[in-house]
């Protein structure tokens, strides 16, 4: 999900799915899916071992990123901040 909105009683969320040729075949099934993840979200709320193996996942990235890019990058945002 990359957006969300919440206001009152009410709650917006954008999800996109991208899907292969075959996904799109399936696409009835991947829809069921989807609203049962939903459900079980709502009944029983996110499980904690999700949330550990995205830190893990994403600790991954950070280990495996170039390093010259992110010295670029930072310098970058850092000029831009300064021109501002």
């Amino acid at each position: 999900m990359d957006a969300a909105y919440t206001g009152g009683s009410v709650a917006v969320v954008k999800t996109v799915i991208a899907l292969t040729e075959k996904g799109l075949e399936k696409i009835d099934d991947i829809v069921c899916h989807f609203f049962r993840y939903i459900h079980l979200l709502k009944t029983d709320g996110p499980h904690e071992w999700f949330w550990k193996e995205l830190g893990l996942i994403n600790d991954i990235r950070i280990q495996q990123s170039d390093k010259t890019y992110s010295v670029t990058k930072i310098s970058s945002l850092a000029t831009k901040l300064l021109v501002s």
